[in-house]
C-alpha cells in the first residue's frame, strides 16, 4: 500500500499507517494497531478502554499523559509484584516444607504512586529461596514475637499470602491480585489500605494448608482477627473487607470442622452483604449504581468487580455451608444476581 488511507468506520479492511508517536499511549503499550482517530481512537472504543484513551501529540493536557504513565508504571510494578508470588507458589509446590520460609530482601525499585499523591507504596519485596539449614530456624524465630503490638513479620506473612492465594479456590472467592497488594503495601492510615482484619483472616485460613512452622502461629492470627473485626464493625470502618474477613473465618472454621461457629459467621456475612447492597448490583456500569449508606461507590470497575464476586463468594460458600452443617440456606435462590465477573478483564 503506497498511499496512507484516512481512517473510516465503514472499510475495516484499510490500513491505516501513522507516523512514528502519533498512536495513542493505550495502544504503543499494548503494541495494538492505532487508527489515530482523536479524541478516542476506534481501538480503544472497541477494547472498552475509551476513558483511557490519550495521546501525548501536545492536544491534550500533559497532567492527562502523566497520569497515564503513572498509572503503566503503577501496572507493571504490580505484575511484577504477582510474578514474584507466583514463584513462591511453585517453589511451595515441588520444594517441601523446608524450601516453603523465604528469607526476605529488600531492593530499591520504582515506587507505586497511590491515589493519593502524598502516599507511595513501594512493592519491593524480593522473595528468596532459602537453604535447609536456614528454613525451619527462620520460622521458628519468631516464637517471641509480641503479637498484640506489632505488625506480622514479612517471612511469615508473605509466604502464608502466597499459599493463600494458591488455595484461593477452595473457599470460591476471586479477587484482584493486583489491587490486592497494593492495598496490603499502603500505610495503614490510607483509605484503601488492607484491614488488618482481611489481612488476618487470609493468613489464617493460610495456615490451613501450611506446614507445622506456620501453623503454630494459627491461634495469634485468629484472636487478632477476631479483635480486629469487633474494632472495624464498630468504627464502620471497609466494610467490603469486613465481609471478606468474616466469611474467611467462617471458612476456616469449616476447615477446622467447627461447623457451627463457620455457619454463624458465613450466615452472618451473607446476612449484611444483603444489607450492603451486593445482591442487587445488576451492571457493571459505574453511572447506574444504587446508594447505599453503608458502602461508597465504587470509583473503578476493579472494585465493582471485587464486590460482585464478593457476593457470589459468600452466596457459594453459604450454600455449600448449608450442606455441611444441614442448617438452612441464608437467602433464597432466587437472589442469585449478579454473575460473577472475570476481574482480568476491568483491569
Amino acid at each position: 500500500m503506497s498511499a496512507l488511507h484516512p481512517p473510516s468506520s465503514t472499510d475495516d479492511t484499510i490500513l491505516v499507517v501513522l507516523s512514528r508517536g502519533m498512536a495513542c499511549l493505550m495502544c504503543r503499550d499494548r503494541k495494538r494497531r492505532c487508527d489515530g482517530v482523536k479524541p478516542i481512537c476506534a481501538t480503544c472504543t472497541k477494547a472498552g478502554k475509551a476513558h483511557l484513551c490519550i495521546f501525548d501529540d501536545g492536544s491534550q493536557d500533559q497532567s492527562l499523559v502523566q497520569s497515564h504513565r503513572d498509572r503503566v508504571s503503577r501496572e507493571r510494578a504490580l505484575r511484577d509484584r504477582v510474578v514474584e508470588l507466583q514463584d513462591i507458589i511453585q517453589a511451595l509446590d515441588t520444594g517441601g516444607p523446608q524450601s516453603v520460609v523465604p528469607s526476605v530482601s529488600r531492593k530499591s525499585k520504582s515506587a507505586i504512586r497511590s491515589q493519593s499523591p502524598s502516599t507511595a507504596i513501594t512493592s519491593s519485596t524480593k522473595f528468596r529461596l532459602p537453604n535447609k539449614e536456614s528454613a525451619i530456624p527462620a520460622a521458628l524465630g519468631h516464637s517471641a514475637w509480641d503479637w498484640s503490638k506489632e505488625n506480622v513479620p514479612s517471612d511469615i506473612r508473605d509466604p502464608l499470602i502466597a499459599i493463600f492465594i494458591q488455595h484461593g479456590w477452595q473457599f470460591a472467592l476471586d479477587f484482584n491480585i493486583p489491587r490486592f497488594m497494593m492495598s496490603l503495601s499502603l500505610s495503614p492510615s490510607h483509605p484503601k489500605a488492607l484491614h488488618p482484619a482481611l489481612l488476618h483472616a487470609v493468613l489464617l485460613n493460610g495456615c490451613l494448608y501450611s506446614p507445622a512452622p506456620f501453623r503454630r502461629h494459627e491461634q495469634s492470627f485468629l484472636k487478632r482477627a477476631h479483635k480486629e473485626l469487633n474494632q472495624q464493625l464498630a468504627k464502620g470502618d471497609r466494610l467490603l473487607d469486613f465481609l471478606r474477613a468474616t466469611a474467611l473465618i467462617g471458612c476456616y472454621y469449616y476447615g477446622r470442622g467447627r461447623l457451627r461457629e463457620g455457619y454463624h459467621y458465613l450466615s452472618s456475612a451473607m446476612r449484611f452483604s444483603v444489607g450492603c447492597g451486593l445482591h442487587a448490583i445488576d451492571s457493571l456500569s459505574l453511572d447506574r449504581q444504587a446508594h447505599n449508606p453503608l458502602l461508597p461507590p465504587c470509583a473503578d470497575l476493579v472494585e465493582l468487580g471485587d464486590r460482585i464476586n464478593t457476593f457470589w463468594f459468600l452466596f457459594s460458600v453459604d450454600r455449600a455451608g448449608s450442606l455441611l452443617a444441614a442448617v438452612p440456606e441464608t437467602i433464597s435462590d432466587h437472589a442469585r444476581k449478579p454473575y460473577p465477573t472475570n476481574l482480568t478483564l476491568l483491569g
